[in-house]
């Protein structure tokens, strides 16, 4: 019995201490719980009750077996760590390609060669910040919503970087693109892990290795040549099209017009099913012929080119000469079709209302798409001659990047607001920009009188008609 009693003692004075201990420890990291669960109010009481905190487990988030990117299968696995590798290995390309244009840079800029070498050091110090940044935030956020927002403005910002006006410029696009740039290189081994279990992930992460290292050692190579073969001439053909964007009135505001037409469209190709899923309870086959409708729009549009050139030829006529103008006179009218259709539909996607009904109001939108389409691409050549490649291309930047983004809130938008009010507030878009054809019509030879390139087109086009 004394031995036993002796034990008894041993045991609480251990524990008195194992206490003490824990109360000392919890005395300074009281907050800590505060920080990483919600229901810190009860766990406080919990520690001053017993004296020590109580137990929690962290939340479990349940995904549904088909979206577990574990349970994805081999082809949509391999295409995902493909454009994953993809991705770290651009980055790191843009990383050490600086470092072949330094001569370049310190000549345009007339800076040390320090200075200019400088690039390559901000840029891998964007990648280091943002590593700490990014990998974290993806964690709670999600790898994906990461992704979409960090890259397009690491895009963006090395677009910047071609057309810096000085060297300081440059340098902080060149931090700016890597910081963004950093998320592909913090986040893709984690979504790796995500997509491969781990008797998997050899080959994974081998290509990520190699399209890590690769990327550094070919940049230079590739950036030699580029800087050896182009000249300054090749330079501004190059950042041309970026220049023309922001610096030309028609073709900034008729590419953000067929860009808000193209993103609407694509919107649609989501919204269309959606909404006869939901409101007619069609299946999801079925649902999908709902957009027979702005085929034959489209269809009827591609049919009726011979009378819009015979629409031309008249308007050339009258106005003297083939001037840009005369590509307008049906868009001036057609333009109202696309805010008349979204109108259409949103008032009756619902029952009672026959689905013949909803379905007919895709004829005029696709009518008015490829007409606007076809009409904005011809007035652009015409305006711009010879830049006209140029000028295209930044059109169809605008138009993919809005087609790129619409779909991604079309389910969200319609859930939200309710069909009528969804298409409406597409309508309303729409119907603010349907003047613009008329507006060019009435004031585009005044806006073709202030514009560079169209001044440069006529002179070659007058250097070429003396010289025969």
């Amino acid at each position: 019995m004394a031995f036993a009693t002796k034990k008894q003692s041993s045991t609480k004075a251990r524990n008195a201490t194992a206490n003490n201990t824990d109360m000392h420890l919890w005395k300074y990291d009281l907050r800590l719980p505060q920080l990483v669960d919600p229901a810190a109010d009860n766990r406080d009481q919990s520690i001053l009750e017993t004296g020590r905190p109580q137990k929690t487990e962290p939340e479990n988030i349940k995904l549904h077996p088909a979206e577990n990117p574990i349970n994805w299968p081999a082809r949509k696995k391999w295409s995902s760590t493909i454009i994953l590798v993809l991705m770290v290995a651009n980055i790191a390309f843009c990383s050490s390609i600086h470092a072949a244009t330094v001569e370049g840079v310190e000549t345009t800029f007339k800076c040390s060669k320090i200075v200019a070498k400088l690039g390559i050091t901000t840029f891998l110090i964007g990648l280091a910040t943002g590593t700490l940044c990014f990998a974290p935030i993806s964690e709670v956020w999600g790898r994906l919503l990461v992704f979409r927002f960090t890259l397009g403005l690491f895009v963006c910002f090395n677009a910047g970087c071609a057309l810096a006006p000085n060297i300081q410029a440059l340098l902080i696009f060149r931090f700016l693109s890597g910081f963004f740039g950093s998320s592909a290189v913090a986040n893709t081994g984690g979504a790796l892990a995500d997509i491969w279990p781990q008797s998997h992930r050899s080959v994974p992460f081998a290509l990520f290795a190699t399209g890590g290292s690769l990327g550094p050692v070919f940049a230079p190579i590739v950036g030699g040549f580029i800087s050896q073969a182009l000249t300054e001439r090749y330079v501004t053909t190059l950042t041309q099209p970026w220049m023309m964007l922001f610096t030309e009135p028609i073709l900034f505001t008729l590419g953000l017009y067929s860009a808000c037409i193209w993103g609407i469209l694509y919107l649609n190709f989501t919204a269309y099913p959606f909404v006869f899923q939901t409101e007619r309870k069609w299946d999801q086959g079925v649902a999908g012929l709902s957009l027979l409708g702005i085929t034959l729009g489209m269809t009827i549009a591609t049919a009726s080119s011979p009378w819009i050139d015979d629409i031309y030829c008249a308007y050339t006529k009258n106005l003297k000469g083939p001037k840009p103008e005369a590509r307008l006179p049906h868009l001036i009218f057609l333009a109202w079709l696309v805010p008349v259709a979204l109108f259409w539909f949103g008032w009756t996607a619902t029952p009672p209302t026959h689905w013949m009904v909803c379905i007919s109001a895709g004829v005029p939108f696709g009518i008015g798409f490829i007409t606007l389409f076809l009409g904005a691409n011809a007035y652009l050549t015409d305006c711009y001659g010879r830049f006209s490649a140029s000028a295209l291309a930044a059109h169809a930047v605008m138009r993919l990047s809005f087609s790129g983004t619409f779909p991604l809130f079309a389910t969200r938008l319609y859930d939200e607001l309710g069909t009528p009010w969804a298409a409406s507030t597409l309508g309303f878009i729409t119907l603010a920009m349907a003047p613009v054809p008329w507006l060019f019509y009435k004031y585009g030879p005044k806006l073709r009188s202030l514009s560079k390139y169209h001044i440069w087109t006529l002179e070659l086009e007058e250097t070429e008609r003396e010289s025969e």
